[in-house]
């Protein structure tokens, strides 16, 4: 599945494979709020999932007024996935 993730966040990202790992941060791979809501379209797209909508994954951050992803890493992207997929 691993692969899978990799393959939309280079096709959506246009980021270098080898360059994503299970504990790469969406900052460390430069992964916009545009992008990640792309990515998870693709995630629901591709996996059945309903990812994109599920408020349970975000925080509205008052600081900067933006609303930001609380999975931090690809690890924990997929791990939501695999828990999705299971129920």
């Amino acid at each position: 599945m691993l692969e899978k993730i990799k393959e939309i966040i280079v096709d959506v990202a246009d980021k270098d494979e080898e360059d994503i790992k299970m504990e790469s941060t969406w900052e460390e791979l430069d992964i916009d709020s545009l992008e990640m809501y792309r990515i998870l379209d693709e995630v629901d797209e591709k996996f059945g999932t309903d990812l994109l909508f599920n408020e349970e994954l975000y925080e509205y951050v008052t600081e900067n007024d933006r609303i930001k992803f609380k999975p931090e890493t690809v690890g924990d992207l997929l791990s939501i996935i695999q828990k999705e997929i299971e129920n």
